[in-house]
């Protein structure tokens, strides 16, 4: 680990910035390229997101809601972490450090930083947000921890529930999050080991898990997260959260009824019949209005809809930064959701969080 001032030894003078090389072994020096380079692009980043968010008339709030310090196994401190939330332009990041909250009182004198948990003496990994303590209790269940946690006032979500890179999970652990109750918290993406593209085989398989548990008539919400143990993954990934305060309890609030999008790029807004995303539609309406919006500075590249499983519209573009859809669908289920996800040209991705439809019995 370097510690430095990293914005002022980038930005700052260059006389500086040799002298502070000839100190350095070759390793060092070759972090300090890695470091240089990652910055840099995730400048680039952090500006194309926000040219999109100018387009946009929505509130939303950038935020990833799982990440890890010095306090447990990342390689940076809060201090650190702090530069880089900036750096990327995010509005705020949750630092979930394991099975501890050491990193609380230092999380505390920076508004951006949030401390949370990441419960992982269990088979699966589940964080925690807003928790009252660190949870130690031994669980005989998933669902067990899911409800203790609820009920002593944290908001928990299962991390990487398919497995992260290079550790899949085997078929009878995610069968356990398959048999539980109706509405919980999981992420869809998660960027732990990735740097450039968050998404690969385990996120594929989570998102697959995702729609056969809302096919399955359950109200499940789906986050991303970079899961960073390095400092400079912040900003791969992220939730945009529809809200309109930076206040804890409103984004909080926000989280838990679905009100937000996942994305490495785009943004993307579902609405049925003028409800939100995370919302039910209790109805026997036989035909329901649909609308999407989809916006990226970096051109469009297609649009879809997916009901109950199922792609029902699939539009494509020729990199048009700001496009919307409407249309009617006929249910006749009794149970089924709608939900969207956008692409850009550069291959990027956005999914919405459903809007869940309930026949009137």
């Amino acid at each position: 680990m370097l510690f430095y001032d990293f914005k002022n030894m980038l930005y700052g003078d260059s006389n500086l910035m040799n002298d502070f090389k000839k100190q350095l072994s070759f390793l060092q020096q070759r972090e300090l390229r890695t470091h240089i380079y990652l910055s840099r692009w995730n400048e680039e980043l952090r500006n194309r997101i926000a040219e999109t968010l100018k387009m946009c008339d929505h509130k939303i709030i950038r935020c990833d809601l799982h990440s890890h310090s010095t306090h447990s196994d990342g390689r940076y401190g809060i201090d650190e972490l702090d530069t880089w939330v900036e750096h990327a332009g995010l509005d705020l990041v949750a630092v979930t450090d394991h099975n501890t909250l050491s990193q609380t009182e230092e999380c505390n004198r920076f508004p951006s930083l949030w401390a949370g948990i990441e419960v992982s003496a269990f088979k699966h990994h589940v964080v925690v947000l807003s928790p009252k303590d660190v949870v130690t209790e031994e669980y005989e269940s998933l669902k067990e921890m899911l409800e203790e946690i609820k009920n002593g006032g944290g908001l928990p979500f299962i991390a990487h529930p398919c497995g992260w890179y290079r550790n899949p999970y085997t078929d009878e652990a995610i069968q356990e999050i398959e048999n539980l109750g109706n509405r919980f918290l999981i992420e869809i993406g998660n960027g732990a080991g990735n740097m450039f593209n968050y998404f690969d085989v385990t996120d594929a398989e989570a998102m697959k898990l995702w729609d056969r548990l809302l096919v399955g008539g359950k109200k499940v919400i789906g986050l991303g997260n970079t899961d960073a143990h390095m400092a400079f993954q912040l900003g791969i990934l992220w939730n945009g959260v529809l809200c309109e305060t930076l206040d804890r309890i409103d984004v909080l609030n926000a989280i838990e009824k679905g009100r937000l999008f996942v994305s490495d790029g785009p943004i993307c807004i579902i609405e049925v019949e003028d409800k939100k995303m995370g919302d039910t539609i209790t109805s026997n309406k036989e035909k329901l209005k649909v609308k999407v919006e989809c916006y990226d500075i970096e051109g469009i590249s297609n649009l879809r809809v997916i009901k109950n499983g199922e792609i029902i519209q699939d539009k494509h573009f020729n990199g048009d930064k700001s496009v919307e859809i409407e249309f009617t669908d006929t249910t006749t289920e009794d149970i089924g959701y709608f939900r969207a996800e956008s692409y850009s040209l550069d291959k990027r991705r956005a999914y919405t969080n459903p809007i869940f439809i309930r026949k009137n019995t």
